[in-house]
């Protein structure tokens, strides 16, 4: 394997984990505190409690369609 599939297969590793995290979340028994009062998303909050960045939480919560603006 050259280094270039490697780090293509090691990035849609990474993605694949950081959205299980991010689904575990939105869908766990406590996704409610990560609600607005108005029903989107704390993204701030979510970006901290799985310690990735709120682009990326942004991202997959787009690519999910339960992000709401």
């Amino acid at each position: 394997m050259t280094r270039t599939a490697r780090a293509k297969k090691n990035a849609q590793i990474k993605k694949q984990k950081s959205r299980e995290k991010l689904l575990n979340l939105i869908q766990g028994m406590f996704a409610d505190e990560y609600k607005k009062s108005d029903g989107s998303w704390n993204i701030y909050k979510l970006a901290k409690d799985t310690k990735m960045s709120r682009n990326t939480i942004k991202k997959h919560l787009k690519e999910i369609k339960e992000y709401k603006c």
